[in-house]
């Protein structure tokens, strides 16, 4: 007896202090009654125990049966026991989903675009922070419970939906979250543009969704304003590359044959201009009736600054070989001026040539550009790659060399720019060198129409149907004169003093001896020379001074050439008026009867300023009659 009593105390006294911590420990006052009415009941049976009994029967379906009051302490702990296990569980779970409401709440309440869902009453149900950011709207009319047509009135009358009947306003948004398109809109604010997507769920309702476009509308109309600055630009350099083709392509000769009446030579040259055009040219010209001036060229950069850049070389060359007739000199000159004021650091690429279109000699030289291609009819052709200075324009102060060759009748020389060599086909392969090569050596000679138009269609057929990357240019030239050297020719330098005209008579006697003058031909030259030479030193040096004066004479053929050259004053004899030989000697007036006598003994004659010196030249056709042998 004593055993159960003190089991029942010790069990109620457990379940007493059991209910308590629950109740600390759950903080859950359910948990806490159930313990607490099993250490009633425990406590019961230890009163009947010690004699003061309290009635608690426990009926079951039937007769009526009291069971001991341990047993159904027992029981009813452990029920207990279990109950509050569960209700733990369901504690938890009650906590997790409330934290992953508040995840959820936290992603909601932070999503960049604005959110809302009404109910079929059109209350709203949930709202977003920012849907009252985007509408600037008190964020009381947006909790959960309050109508959104309230929303839509406030919106109304601040102007939001511009000026207007706020009712009609209000009417025509309502009907819109009432019957839904499920279509997505965009809507201009005060402040700028939003998006929406109105559809209804199925759970009953509409979400509305709203982004705020303003920045992606800003950032496309400063796209759209970006896309027309460079269209004008496109526009721009279009129109300024038209300009530059324009200029380029009237600064080439494009007229062939160009001299049809010069059987000593054929010359033709091809341009073709890329989309973006380059600064590819080439030029010839005589600058006498003997010599052939050529060249061919590539400037760097493109369009008109290009082209411009081109046509100042191009003219730059062109005057100073008038008075120059060196390639290197020329080239030295040309550089001196580009590079004196070149702020875009331009420059061009040249080879230049002079070529004697009697004997077939000609002076080259190649300031950084592509070698020619020398096509001989007796041999392989011959790549011309000796380079005399860097490219022209860039550095101020270079000094050129030249270089000396001959052309054979039937020889070709084949000019052309990187355009053909760097050319690029479909695959992303270059043209080349060796390729232009390995085309050149395998060619026949025929012609220098030919020459150019083979290389032209080749250079096409590798680059396939894409745009050329560069200008395209060939020049070619073909010689057909005699191979013959011109003989050995007369220099002489003298002082300004008369008593040397007697030594540059002798000279020339010896000179016509070596090539067998006539008597007549050596008295011409004779009195050639004493008035010549003497108008230049009684004439040119008018502030007096020792100067010297240049003598050379050469014959090709039935072809003599006298040149006298001085740095006097700018003197032209050829301007002295002659005198009137119908009037006696004494009604005459002085001077420019010998200047009518050189006039009359020579076939041609002509006076250019070249530089710094005046510049006589005579031509004189020695016919078989006049020559001694």
């Amino acid at each position: 007896m004593s055993f159960i009593l003190l089991t029942s105390i010790v069990i109620g006294l457990f379940a007493f202090g059991g209910a308590l911590y629950l109740m600390w420990r759950q903080r859950d006052w359910r948990i806490a009654f159930l313990a607490a009415m099993a250490a009633v009941i425990v406590l019961r049976e230890a009163a009947a125990l010690l004699g003061a009994p309290l009635t608690w029967t426990i009926s079951f379906p039937g007769p009526n049966q009291d069971l001991p009051g341990l047993i159904v302490s027992i029981m009813v702990w452990v029920a207990v026991f279990f109950l509050e296990r569960l209700i733990r569980e369901l504690k938890r779970a009650e906590e997790a989903l409330a934290e992953k409401e508040a995840h959820i709440r936290l992603i909601f309440d932070n999503m960049p675009g604005a959110v809302v869902y009404t109910d079929e009453e059109l209350n709203i149900v949930v709202c977003n922070d920012r849907f009252a950011d985007i509408y600037q709207a008190p964020r009381e009319l947006l909790q959960p419970g309050r109508p959104y047509p309230h929303f839509v009135r406030y919106l109304a009358e601040h102007g939001y939906y511009g000026e207007g009947d706020v009712e009609a306003f209000v009417a025509k948004r309502v009907e819109s979250l009432r019957n839904p398109s499920d279509k997505t809109f965009e809507t201009r604010t005060p402040d700028g543009h939003i998006h929406q997507l109105r559809r209804r769920v199925a759970a009953g309702g509409t979400v509305t969704v709203i982004t705020d476009i303003t920045e992606l509308k800003r950032a496309e109309e400063e796209l759209q304003a970006a896309y027309r600055i460079i269209k004008n630009q496109k526009d721009r350099m279009e129109d300024e590359l038209n300009v530059g083709r324009d200029i380029q392509m009237s600064m080439v000769p494009l007229t062939f044959p160009p001299f049809p009446n010069r059987k000593e030579f054929s010359i033709y040259g091809s341009l073709e201009p890329a989309r973006e055009i380059g600064g590819d040219f080439f030029d010839f010209f005589f600058i006498d009736d003997d010599r052939l001036c050529f060249c061919i060229g590539d400037v760097s950069g493109k369009g008109v600054p290009a082209a411009l850049f081109m046509a100042v070389t191009k003219t730059l060359i062109k005057s100073r070989a008038t008075d120059d007739p060196s390639t290197a000199s020329i080239l030295t000159h040309v550089n001196d001026e580009l590079s004196r004021d070149n702020p875009n650091k331009m420059f061009v690429t040249l080879f230049i040539g002079i070529l004697n279109i009697r004997s077939g000699e000609f002076d080259y030289t190649n300031a950084g550009h592509n070698p020619p291609f020398l096509m001989r009819t007796d041999g392989p052709p011959e790549a011309m790659s000796d380079r005399h200075g860097p490219v022209v324009g860039a550095v101020k102060g270079m000094v050129y060399r030249k270089g000396t060759d001959v052309m054979h009748p039937g020889d070709i020389l084949h000019m052309y720019t990187d355009g053909v060599t760097e050319e690029m086909d479909t695959d992303g392969q270059i043209f080349s060198d060796e390729r232009l090569a390995a085309l050149i050596s395998t060619q026949t000679i025929d012609s220098v129409e030919a020459a150019v138009d083979k290389t032209i269609s080749a250079v096409k057929s590798f680059r396939g149907e894409k745009d050329a990357e560069d200008d395209v240019t060939v020049l070619a030239i073909q010689f057909f004169g005699a191979p013959m050297k011109a003989s050995a020719g007369l220099h002489v330098i003298v002082k300004n003093e008369l008593s040397e005209i007697t030594t540059v008579q002798e000279r020339f006697q010896e000179f016509g001896k070596a090539h067998g003058f006539s008597k007549d031909l050596e008295r011409k030259m004779d009195m050639i020379v004493d008035e010549l030479l003497g108008n230049v030193i009684l004439y040119a040096f008018k502030e007096g001074g020792e100067h010297e004066i240049e003598i050379t004479a050469e014959q090709v053929r039935n072809r003599l050439t006298v040149t006298i050259s001085d740095d006097g004053v700018p003197f032209n004899p050829l301007l002295i008026d002659p005198p009137d030989t119908s009037l006696a000697a004494k009604d005459r007036s002085l001077g420019g009867l010998g200047i009518l006598l050189v006039r009359k003994m020579a076939d041609d004659i002509l006076y250019q300023r070249r530089i710094d010196k005046n510049v006589l030249t005579l031509i004189i056709r020695v016919d078989q009659s006049d020559d001694a042998s």
